[in-house]
């Protein structure tokens, strides 16, 4: 259109001079030209018209955008600004002029930078600058030229804007900005939970462990370092579980293991990935950490760490104190069923296994036995003599058994008696028949028995056999009394197994 225009112009301009010049137009034409001149005037003003009709509808245009665009930066949330190749505010929005309110009359188109600067130090909104202010403005201002990375400030108000100045391919620079108190809030309070939590982890009477996904260390607390004093310079590097253990090995930090390195080493491996129960470790030194492990939800591992030493070495020595106290016990029982003159079982002892004896079934067969005139011997030779035979005695009856469960009991002053589990009366006459044997074999003198010139001694033999189907235990020890009575009233030095019942 304004080509046109400009054309239109021209054409009539050339007429004008023509006819304003005499002579150059004849006279006919002279008419024709200055209708066609006055009509080109009138195109020239309606072109010129529309024209201006055109510019200023493109003015308008281009002010409502420059309004839409205002509009739209005001709307943003981080503060913008525009700076020209030579440092001057060009372009501001609302946020930027919210965020320096205290400099209201400084943010103007055309400022300075470092005017802008100087300004906040000289109005004490800066307060880190205090005391170095000339260096404060020449650093920022540096860096403002350069366009370095991200900055993280506090403004005057004490919220905290985090600050991007981008240089443009034109030149400019543009500044934006945005606040980010809500977020240097919440890490302030990761950064104090974090505080809180490693607090917490040394104060732990455990050692302490965590480790990542990939099984590296991530956390080590002071008593976990206390615990594996080897490898504690290496407690804080992110080295793997695997290179922890093996360099501790190395160096010395793991008690003598059962089997090989390599085998204990696979065995923890599959543990730490099961979980499972607590485990409880020798260290060297004569020390012990239970252990606990357990995978974390990302994959890792905790483990927490307890010195036990001191319970083991308690458990030790209570296990120590039980062992003497279940030797003890074993003694005093054998002493309980032992008689203290001759070492043999007592009547107690006798009771006890004759009852498990009988209750075992199958044949069984008992020896009742007395020393002959023995108070005779006492009276002749004093109680010390008497006691020194008894225990000879013993000693003869003892080797003449042959059954690993028979038994020879001391029941009464000088009676004794021989328990024979498995025995039928041809092997109980058989024993009977040894004991007389090897005691005669002894050759204990007695000057003052009317039987012989040596100790003697009388056996009555009764055997499961003899008995009724209805019969005890006791009438077992019945039978074997009865038939020790008929072995004295028949002159004693002798074995009576039969010819005698069991007293009605």
């Amino acid at each position: 259109m304004a080509i046109a225009a400009g054309l239109v112009l021209a054409v009539d301009l050339a007429i004008i001079g023509l006819l304003l010049w005499p002579g150059r137009v004849p006279v006919e034409y002279r008419q024709a030209l200055r209708i066609t001149e006055l009509a080109l005037t009138a195109g020239t003003a309606i072109l010129l018209a529309v024209l201006l009709v055109d510019l200023f509808a493109l003015f308008k245009a281009r002010r409502d955008a420059a309004v839409r665009r205002q509009m739209l930066f005001d709307a943003l949330p981080n503060a913008l600004a525009l700076w020209g190749v030579d440092d001057r505010l060009e372009h501001t929005n609302a946020d930027f002029v919210r965020v320096y309110a205290p400099l209201a009359d400084l943010v103007v188109p055309g400022v300075r930078f470092e005017e802008l600067l100087r300004g906040a130090v000289d109005r004490g909104l800066v307060p880190e600058a205090t005391g170095r202010e000339e260096d404060w403005i020449a650093v920022r201002a540096r860096a403002h030229r350069e366009s370095g990375e991200p900055m993280l400030r506090q403004m005057a108000d004490g919220r905290w804007r985090r600050i991007v100045e981008q240089r443009l391919a034109d030149g400019r620079l543009l500044s934006h900005s945005i606040d980010v108190t809500d977020l240097v809030a919440a890490r302030a309070e990761i950064e104090r939970a974090g505080r809180r939590l490693e607090d917490a982890v040394e104060a732990l009477p455990a050692g302490f462990e965590l480790y990542d996904a990939d099984d590296r260390l991530i956390v080590a607390n002071s008593q976990l370092k206390a615990m594996y004093p080897r490898v504690a310079d290496l407690l804080g590097r992110p080295l793997t579980w695997e290179e922890l253990v093996r360099e501790n090995f190395r160096r010395g930090g793991l008690a003598p293991l059962d089997g090989s390195f390599e085998e204990w080493l696979q065995m923890r491996r599959e543990q730490r990935l099961s979980g499972g129960p607590p485990r409880v470790q020798a260290l060297p030194d004569d020390r012990w950490v239970r252990t606990y492990e357990r995978r974390t939800r990302e994959g890792g591992v905790v483990g927490v760490r307890i010195d036990v030493s001191e319970v083991m070495l308690r458990d030790r020595e209570l296990q120590r104190v039980n062992a003497e106290l279940d030797a003890a016990n074993t003694e005093l029982r054998r002493l309980a069923g032992t008689d203290p003159l001759t070492g043999i079982a007592n009547r107690r002892s006798f009771d006890e296994r004759l009852a498990l004896a009988w209750q075992a079934g199958g044949p069984l067969a008992l020896l009742a036995i007395d020393v002959d005139h023995f108070k005779r011997y006492n009276d002749r030779h004093g109680h010390p003599a008497g006691d020194a035979v008894l225990r000879r005695v013993a000693a003869v009856l003892v080797a003449s058994v042959r059954g690993p469960d028979d038994l020879v009991a001391r029941i009464g002053g000088e009676e004794f008696a021989v328990l024979l589990p498995g025995a039928d009366r041809s092997s109980a006459l058989a024993a009977a028949e040894r004991c007389l044997a090897l005691l005669a074999e002894a050759d204990i003198a007695h000057d003052d028995s009317p039987v012989a010139s040596r100790v003697t001694v009388s056996i009555g033999v009764a055997d499961r056999g003899a008995l009724p189907g209805e019969a005890g235990p006791e009438q077992l020890v019945a039978l074997g009394d009865a038939r020790l009575y008929a072995a004295k009233a028949q002159g004693r030095h002798r074995v009576v197994q039969a010819a005698v019942s069991l007293p009605a």
